[in-house]
């Protein structure tokens, strides 16, 4: 398990703990990679870590995609598969793991993501403190919201499905409360978010690991789309549910792109898919948002009256 880090330590430690506490010993090694921290707290934490996992140091400009390409590679081989998780992601419950592994030994999938959560009671300052899309009414704080349930290109460049969506365990909750909202089983994405990214060494290594050209924005999905090109399937695991501090550990502005060189480069790279569309979103979702949402005004798609036939034998029906 690859955990890159910078200060952050009251994070880092909720992130290992919760491993500690929801994965067999045996089924892991934790590999911290620390980008120069400097808060004495966080670096007496890191100093405990050195007993019972891997610490390396890195040195240089803040390079997601360059810290987490070093961490492979400090690895020797010694490992057949390789989690990418951030500091400020916490499991909640046992078994995650063990699911996303299972999955990943299919031969045809290469990358396998898991659902992730935001903190129970977190809300988009923009919506209401009520869900009013079509579902009973529920306070906010007595649920999560998604945050990650696979990526869609072409909303914008690239969203997460289903972001603030209600999360509904679908295997825990009644019928009658799942609402409209289709259930986050386990299912096929262009992408998933490297927040929480399991992969095989040797297809890491066929694609060339993540590109570095790519410092903090869409390496993950440039990852799994060359990752695709191989003829891999990349899986986001409806039975492996995180959660996702991201307001904790990254600040943002709004409506300000955190790092516009990357979405320049990924958009020119991919551009042709971004306004084609994305073949895992369904062609009467709409595009404008991230949410699910039915398109306002779908069009019929133009067919021809009779199907034609190559083969002269059977002719083309009139």
């Amino acid at each position: 398990i690859v955990i890159p880090t910078k200060n952050q330590g009251q994070l880092l430690r909720q992130a290992i703990e919760s491993i500690e506490k929801t994965v067999p010993p045996d089924l892991y090694d934790i590999i911290v990679v620390d980008h120069e921290s400097d808060e004495p707290e966080s670096r007496a934490y890191l100093d405990t870590l050195s007993s019972r996992s891997t610490v390396l140091p890195y040195q240089g400009p803040f390079n997601f995609s360059r810290i987490n390409n070093f961490a492979v590679e400090s690895l020797d081989g010694r490992y057949e598969s390789i989690l990418f998780l951030n500091n400020d992601i916490e499991a909640t419950s046992t078994g995650w793991l063990e699911s996303m592994r299972d999955k990943l030994l299919r031969p045809d999938v290469g990358i396998v993501g898991a659902i992730l959560l935001y903190p129970q009671g977190w809300h988009d300052p923009n919506r209401p403190l009520t869900d009013n899309d079509g579902l009973t009414a529920h306070p906010v704080a007595a649920h999560h919201r998604i945050q990650h349930a696979g990526v869609i290109l072409g909303i914008g460049t690239a969203e997460h499905f289903m972001k603030d969506e209600i999360y509904r365990d679908p295997y825990g909750t009644p019928a009658t409360e799942q609402g409209i909202l289709p259930r986050l089983v386990t299912r096929g994405f262009s992408a998933v978010t490297a927040a929480c990214l399991l992969t095989r060494r040797d297809v890491f290594e066929a694609v060339g690991g993540f590109d570095d050209t790519l410092a903090v924005g869409f390496g993950d999905v440039d990852l799994c789309l060359r990752t695709g090109n191989l003829g891999y399937k990349i899986l986001c695991d409806g039975e492996a549910v995180l959660i996702h501090h991201e307001s904790a550990s990254r600040s943002r502005g709004k409506n300000r792109d955190p790092h516009p060189e990357d979405s320049t480069e990924f958009m020119y790279r991919y551009r042709y898919d971004i306004e084609h569309g994305d073949p895992f979103h369904h062609p009467l979702l709409t595009n404008s948002t991230w949410r699910y949402r039915p398109v306002r005004s779908p069009v019929r798609p133009t067919l021809p009256t009779y199907r034609i036939v190559t083969d002269p034998k059977i002719g083309i029906p009139g």
